[in-house]
C-alpha cells in the first residue's frame, strides 16, 4: 500500500471517529434538553383524569401545553386556538396526550 492510500484511510477513519462523536454530543444535549418536557403517558405520570379543570400555559394550535396545578402536560384542543391563561377542561385523552375544551 502507498503512503497515499494510507493517508486516505486514516483521514476517513478520523472524520467518522469525528462524526460519531458529534452524533454522541447531539444526542446527549437532545435528551438534555427534553428534560422538563411536559409530562406524557408512560413516564410514570398519570393524565388528568376527565373533568378537570386546567390552564393553558402554551397555545394550543390545536396542540400546546396545558397545566393542572403546577404539572405541565401536551394537550390538543378540538380544533381551536386557545391562548395562554384561558382556563380548560379535561374531555379525554388523544393517545399521549389531553383532549381540551374551553371551560364554560
Amino acid at each position: 500500500m502507498d503512503s497515499g492510500m494510507t493517508g486516505l484511510i486514516i483521514l476517513l477513519a478520523a472524520v467518522g471517529a469525528l462524526v460519531w462523536l458529534g452524533m454522541v454530543a447531539v444526542r446527549g444535549s437532545l435528551l438534555t434538553a427534553r428534560s422538563d418536557h411536559p409530562a406524557k403517558a408512560g413516564t410514570g405520570v398519570s393524565l388528568p383524569a376527565e373533568g378537570t379543570s386546567a390552564v393553558v400555559s402554551k397555545t394550543l394550535r390545536p396542540v400546546g401545553v396545558i397545566e393542572v396545578g403546577s404539572v405541565p402536560y401536551e394537550a390538543i384542543s378540538e380544533g381551536e386556538f386557545i391562548e395562554p391563561g384561558t382556563e380548560v377542561v379535561v374531555m379525554g385523552h388523544l393517545g399521549q396526550r389531553v383532549l381540551v375544551r374551553i371551560k364554560r
